[in-house]
């Protein structure tokens, strides 16, 4: 009894996770008549995107996934409105910018320097 109380959990954690990041939403239509659970099409979404294996179950390694301090941005609708397509990967290395309006509670000066130095901070860990 105590291994269903655990996988109810699991679930459960793994339901308020997909929610937060996936646009996991409570449906009754099609899917859910043929026997598709939203929160399994959710999870396979997520184990895709983050290259885990597709259990379709919130196994260990989803489970460790779904702790890690994320953005706040949910990754369904970021998938969703991407330019790139199926490929993930950003290939270039070498960005370009331009500064449109400069705020006025900052000097030009500022802005630029705190540009510059919030990419470099990003070069750090990626290779720019």
């Amino acid at each position: 009894m105590a291994k269903v109380a655990g996988k109810d959990k699991q679930f459960a954690e793994a339901r308020s996770y997909l929610k937060k990041f996936f646009n996991l939403t409570e449906e009754s239509g099609p899917a859910v008549r043929r026997g598709l659970n939203p929160v399994t099409i959710k999870l396979t979404e997520m184990q895709k995107f983050f290259g885990l294996k597709i259990t379709r179950t919130p196994d260990s390694d989803t489970l460790a996934m779904m702790k890690k301090p994320r953005c706040g941005i949910p990754d369904g609708a970021v998938a969703r409105f991407s330019i790139f397509g199926k490929k993930l990967k950003w290939e270039k290395n070498s960005l370009t910018y331009r500064i449109v309006n400069y705020t006025p509670d900052m000097s030009n000066a500022e802005v630029d320097d705190s540009i510059d130095k919030a990419l470099q901070v990003w070069s750090r860990v990626i290779p720019l």
